[in-house]
């Protein structure tokens, strides 16, 4: 019998290539146009883009938690779940690490790849133990341009790694409770830190325990759709929710926009991100309740989606290593600043479709044959049909 983690919904797809497109339109064209006057209002109209990580969250929290309850009763939770993350997740974080290092030894520190700040050791461990967030809090700055989009990812593979744990041993009819208790003392931990250390800007942005209300608030909608009573009570008034959920989100350029400049991080801190995992949250439940929503099954919010991972992955390391080799700042100064620009995200595009098809496929594919949550080790051969994570 399939379990309602095995169902393909192509809206999900959509919204991934959504938060994948509005963290490429900021780090390509919003964060570039912010220091001259003629480009500013593409910063302004791309910096709601930042917010495409907080989406990301809500989208991995609900799909982790729904794997995790669907198959909680399986003897093969545990290997099968994590064998399937890490052929998921590893072989592009570790391609990363190997052209990271590359470009540091071919070119020496730059804002690509330094070890200027912080010593090689600290970086490679850093790396490989998924704690480069911790690493730019304690330095309060991004270290290498190259890595920097790293930290979310830390915090969601803490996340897969410790989420197992509370799914198994909390009863089920409290592990709602459980994850919004989570959520609440997230929230509270990022409002404390700030106000305790309002000069660290980046460590309630980027650390694990202060970042976990998106992926706890994903993790309630997934156990909302597997209830078959709230999700009769939700549609009979999906237009209702469709309508909220819609304005929440429209709302959230205008609030940056009202909160733009140094009071940015102190909002974001306090409630942005908060407010922005209940937007995004009401608007994956109204996805999942009206269903068949034809914007988000276009096909390039789906191709986006395909390759979402290895794009948010890579593309910091291809925008600063094409900046550095022109000898340019990353901003658009100049027309050239714009064509370089263009050139990153062609060059990034063109290596995350060939990293996707030659190394992500297959091995995806090998982990959903070879891992399965009802025969274990080497089961059946037939893919099944499961969303997918970036």
């Amino acid at each position: 019998m399939r379990v309602a983690s095995e169902n393909r919904i192509p809206e999900l797809d959509g919204l991934r290539g959504l938060a994948v497109l509005m963290v490429l339109a900021w780090h390509f064209i919003g964060s570039p146009s912010g220091g001259t006057d003629y480009a500013k209002p593409f910063h302004y109209l791309t910096v709601f883009g930042r917010t495409g990580v907080d989406l990301f969250f809500v989208l991995s929290g609900f799909l982790i938690t729904g794997i995790l309850t669907d198959h909680r009763q399986s003897p093969h939770l545990l290997p099968a779940f994590y064998a399937r993350r890490a052929l998921r997740i590893y072989p592009p974080y570790i391609v990363l690490i190997a052209l990271y290092w590359t470009v540091f030894y071919v070119m020496g520190p730059t804002t690509v790849a330094n070890a200027d700040v912080v010593p090689v050791w600290k970086q490679v461990l850093a790396q490989v133990t998924f704690t480069w967030n911790w690493l730019m809090a304690a330095y309060n700055g991004p270290i290498a341009q190259g890595f920097t989009v790293t930290w979310s990812v830390a915090i969601e593979e803490w996340f897969y790694l410790l989420l197992p744990a509370i799914v198994i041993f909390t009863p089920p009819r409290k592990l709602a409770l459980t994850l919004f208790t989570i959520a609440c003392c997230s929230v509270a931990a990022r409002v404390g830190l700030h106000l305790l250390y309002p000069s660290a800007k980046l460590a309630p942005y980027v650390l694990t325990p202060m970042r976990l209300d998106g992926l706890c608030f994903g993790g309630l909608v997934a156990l909302v759709y597997r209830d078959a009573d709230l999700m009769a009570e939700l549609r009979a008034r999906q237009d209702e929710l469709m309508r909220w959920a819609l304005r929440l989100c429209l709302a959230i350029p205008v609030i940056i926009a009202l909160i733009r400049g140094k009071s940015l991080y102190a909002h974001m801190n306090l409630w942005g991100h908060l407010y922005l995992s209940i937007a995004y949250s009401m608007l994956l439940m109204a996805v999942l309740v009206c269903k068949d929503v034809r914007q988000l099954r276009s096909g390039v919010l789906q191709w986006a989606g395909r390759y979402s991972y290895s794009l948010y992955l890579f593309h910091p390391l291809f925008l600063s290593l094409v900046f550095v080799l022109a000898e340019r700042r990353r901003r658009f100064d100049e027309w050239v600043d714009v064509g370089l620009a263009a050139i990153a995200l062609a060059l990034t595009i063109a290596f995350c479709v060939a990293l996707y098809h030659v190394l992500e496929r297959p091995l995806i594919d090998y982990g959903r044959a070879r891992f399965s949550y009802r025969n274990g080790w080497a089961g059946s051969r037939v893919r099944p049909i499961e969303a997918d994570v970036k």
